[in-house]
């Protein structure tokens, strides 16, 4: 009879791991990604802060509560930001060690995802949120107050009409106008949508409501009423 009772505790031991083996695994399932798929989550952002040269200096994140945190940007344009805590979504800053040169502006609806900060996503950005002065809009004091000014909606229309103004450099080099140079990976290395930023200017008067563009060191004429019928961004 001991023995007996020794093999089946025994045997309920063993069945009781094997049963929380199961849970764990089919926990495991359950988590999802900064995009809402499978995975793991992830509480980064991550991207590519150049203007055709690779920004030296910092990526600031804020988060709709007022939270703030900044990370160092690489010598080859790259960063990497830990948002764990935070809320999105997101308004981002790379501000250059070189204080005469302009800071640039992005926006992330999301952690776990690709985000770029460029002189086109300044100008995306500035455009979806009324003209408002980025400046003001992406720190820690203002953003929770006016996150809401930008909308997807808005966000996409505004990608649009860039890419529609610049379908032919875009096409030169081999992009279409869907292109989504908010979240498409690419390097600060003088190929790709690299070697457009190369060659573009765009200075916004943040507080006059207005912008310049230049191509080449040429003045552009930049529609922004132009037919966006044609280009479906990514």
């Amino acid at each position: 009879m001991k023995r007996s009772a020794t093999i089946g505790m025994r045997w309920l031991t063993a069945l009781i791991i094997s049963f929380g083996l199961i849970l764990t695994g089919c926990g495991s399932d359950s988590s999802s990604d900064g995009n809402g798929g499978g995975g793991a989550t992830t509480n980064t952002l991550t991207g590519t802060a150049a203007t055709g040269a690779a920004i030296d200096g910092y990526v600031y994140v804020v988060d709709i509560n007022g939270s703030e945190i900044n990370v160092a940007i690489n010598t080859d344009g790259s960063f990497s930001a830990d948002v764990s805590g935070m809320t999105a979504p997101f308004a981002l800053r790379a501000v250059p060690n070189d204080t005469s040169l302009n800071t640039q502006f992005s926006y992330a609806a999301s952690s776990g995802i690709t985000v770029n900060i460029t002189p086109m996503t300044s100008l995306a950005f500035w455009m979806a949120g009324s003209q408002s002065n980025l400046a003001g809009l992406a720190t820690a004091a203002a953003w929770p107050d006016h996150y809401d000014v930008i909308t997807e909606q808005n966000l996409t229309a505004a990608v649009a009409t860039i890419n529609a103004n610049f379908e032919t450099q875009l096409s030169n080099l081999g992009l279409e106008n869907s292109y989504n140079f908010f979240n498409q990976s690419f390097s600060a290395n003088n190929t790709g949508i690299d070697a457009f930023l190369d060659t573009l200017a765009i200075n916004i008067d943040m507080t006059g409501g207005a912008f310049t563009v230049q191509v080449s060191g040429s003045s552009f004429s930049f529609n922004s009423s132009i037919d966006t019928s044609n280009v479906n961004v990514d």
